[in-house]
């Protein structure tokens, strides 16, 4: 229920969810864009991975082709399927591949655990260690080149930004 409730999917019967100050329950585009749940259970359209691919597209700006090969790789999938001709587990491992590859800030996953009871465990948390390595990685660049620029800790950020401006105002 509280991944539903996160997601948006249920309402509270009082108060409200937030998620980044946004109410869950309202779904909108800025909240959604940033989350993607994945349920226990689910079902695919009748369509190509690409075809469902370019229709998800637009709601996740951050979206990685380049990830969704890797992640398809991964699980020896290729990547000119056909949805509806796969077994549950390819579909499994098809939704999961496109959940990393939305690069939302958030992944909910639901019933976990029957994931790993199913045999996807190892290669999903082989894929989910890599991917918050490169995050982590991304991350570390992103400090250095901070701190490069004179701007590293957000305290430092806010004085070096108020400095220029007196510098400019001069």
């Amino acid at each position: 229920t509280l991944l539903y409730l996160i997601a948006g999917l249920l309402r509270p019967k009082t108060g409200m969810v937030t998620l980044n100050g946004m109410e869950t329950a309202k779904r909108q585009p800025g909240m959604l864009q940033e989350l993607f749940f994945v349920p226990e259970e689910f079902s695919l359209p009748e369509t190509t991975l690409d075809e469902y691919v370019k229709v998800n597209l637009p709601f996740y700006p951050n979206f990685s082709q380049e990830l969704l090969d890797s992640c398809l790789q991964q699980f020896e999938l290729s990547r000119d399927l056909n949805l509806r001709e796969l077994s549950m587990g390819q579909k499994k491992k098809v939704y999961m591949s496109f959940a990393l590859a939305t690069n939302t800030r958030i992944l909910l996953m639901d019933r976990y655990p029957k994931l790993r009871d199913e045999g996807l465990g190892q290669q999903l948390e082989a894929l989910i260690a890599r991917r918050w390595e490169e995050w982590k990685a991304s991350r570390a660049a992103k400090r250095e080149l901070l701190a490069k620029l004179g701007l590293g800790a957000p305290s430092r950020r806010k004085s070096a930004i108020g400095s220029q401006k007196k510098r400019l105002r001069k």
